[in-house]
Order: structure tokens, then C-alpha cells, then sequence
């Protein structure tokens, strides 16, 4: 949770990484992370051009 946090305030900050590989046993997390970068960071537009979400085995 408290890596959430960090993500979430340098998002805020202006602090936005080129690409940020998300994994860990909560996906609930992961989901909610994002959510948020896609609805913060990303136009509609961007959204079908530059966004990729890959999911690995469980």
C-alpha cells in the first residue's frame, strides 16, 4: 500500500515514469493504481494510441 502512495503523490508532483510494471498478491491495488494513471495521466485520445496493459500468469 504505502508504494501505492509514493506512486500517487510523485503522479501529483509531476513525477511520471515512462512506465511503471505493477505486480504483487493484492490486484485489488493494482487495479485501483491503474485506474488512476489511466483517468490522471492519460487523454482519450492517448488512451488508444500509447496505453498497453499486459497481464501475466497467475
Amino acid at each position: 500500500m504505502e508504494e501505492v502512495l509514493k506512486i500517487i503523490k510523485d503522479i501529483k508532483a509531476g513525477d511520471i515514469k515512462p512506465i511503471y510494471f505493477l505486480m504483487g498478491e493484492e490486484p485489488y491495488y493494482i487495479d485501483k493504481l491503474t485506474d488512476y494513471i489511466e483517468d490522471t495521466i492519460l487523454t482519450e485520445e492517448e488512451k488508444g494510441f500509447n496505453q498497453m496493459v499486459l497481464y501475466g500468469r497467475d
